[in-house]
């Protein structure tokens, strides 16, 4: 006899097969403590591993007249039971996986919300560098850089000569370019000093 077999005789075994009550309990005495441990050795949830083992045993009587032998209970419900942690073990990585995939949506609104909050950022301190020019190179400043319009296009809404729409932007440009500069120092210092 195997350590894992129930003796039970020929008498007994039409009793289960006949779904007897007394002998269904001796085959959940036998058995149900090895497969909790062998499925909670696998899961680690005892939630998990006592509803496998329940389904397990329902399937078994639910099965009873299929099984030949005494000799065949232990491998039948040892086998339902492995499929059923398989299954719930393939159901736990599938769960993980939508979670990861539904973590990863959240992750990228709110990536784009912070890019949002930076440009912003960036545009409002853009926007005041252009506010200390003075006026004309600011308007020439904002309707180049800002507005997309070329020199000439510039030059007539402004009245000013091309040459000149070209000067002020050259000189605008630098002053914003020297102002976000020793801003980037001021942050740089702040921030890492």
């Amino acid at each position: 006899m195997k350590a894992h077999d129930l003796d039970l005789n020929d008498y007994q075994f039409q009793l289960f097969q006949d779904g007897n009550e007394k002998v269904f309990k001796l085959v959940f005495d036998r058995y149900h403590k090895i497969l909790f441990r062998y499925t909670y050795t696998t899961l680690n949830d005892v939630y998990k591993s006592e509803e496998i083992v329940q389904t397990a045993f329902i399937q078994l009587f639910k099965n009873k007249s299929r099984i030949s032998s005494a000799d065949a209970l232990y491998p039948y419900i040892f086998v339902i039971t492995k499929r059923l942690v398989a299954k719930t073990f393939k159901e736990q990585i599938l769960n993980l996986t939508d979670q990861l995939e539904r973590n990863k949506q959240l992750e990228v609104p709110c990536e784009e919300t912070e890019q949002e909050l930076k440009s912003r950022d960036l545009r409002g301190i853009l926007n005041k560098l252009i506010d200390q020019l003075p006026q004309k190179q600011s308007e020439i400043y904002r309707l180049s850089k800002l507005q997309g319009y070329s020199y000439e296009e510039i030059s007539l809404i402004t009245g000013s000569s091309r040459n000149t729409v070209k000067n002020q932007l050259i000189t605008a440009s630098k002053k914003i370019k020297s102002n976000l500069e020793k801003l980037y120092l001021l942050i740089f210092y702040f921030f890492f000093m």
